[in-house]
């Protein structure tokens, strides 16, 4: 799911994601009998880590390879894994088919995992601006290891309240990372 023209590039020219998918396949390439993977979504997006996840098991079915999942991300886990452990403090405190631990969690800890989360109501923000982001730009100029001039990000707006969040969502390379730098 990489782009070919990321094959000249150093490693801090790629995006966080693209760097977690050339660390998977790397992972992959000598087709091993056992795969650790520990947080192999971790910043991805959605329709990257999706990829991801159908390319794994596509794997997994191809070659027999056995996956060990480490994750806090129970949706992944739920997608992907035939059996599921889940630890507290070190101990195994439940263990069992995936499709029956999540649908019918034993442990409480387990339940409390697997319960929505419910946040307390908003502070209403207040009208002091705190940030304010106006016409942001982030050109990248050619050098002699850089292949063309790059527009990075292109007029970027917003601002920030005292007591207010900003959630900035994108696919993998999209800029994310540049906002706030």
């Amino acid at each position: 799911g990489l782009p070919s023209d990321l094959k000249p590039l150093y490693p801090h020219q790629v995006s966080g994601g693209q760097r977690q998918r050339l660390r998977i396949a790397l992972a992959c390439v000598n087709n091993p009998t056992l795969l650790v993977a520990d947080e192999p979504s971790t910043a991805l997006d959605p329709e990257v880590r999706q990829q991801i996840l159908l390319l794994l098991k596509q794997i997994q079915a191809r070659t027999g390879m056995a996956i060990v999942l480490i994750s806090h991300d129970l949706h992944m886990v739920r997608q992907v894994a035939d059996q599921v452990m889940v630890l507290q403090h070190g101990k195994v405190i439940e263990h069992n088919q995936a499709l029956l631990l999540f649908n019918t969690p034993k442990h409480e800890y387990t339940q409390a995992l697997l319960r929505p989360m419910h946040f307390d109501p908003p502070i209403s923000p207040s009208k002091r601006t705190l940030l304010n982001v106006n016409n942001l730009t982030v050109d990248v100029k050619s050098t002699g290891w850089w292949r063309a001039p790059q527009r990075l990000l292109d007029n970027i707006n917003f601002s920030l309240n005292e007591g207010e969040s900003i959630g900035i969502i994108g696919q993998s390379g999209s800029g994310k990372a540049k906002v706030s730098k």
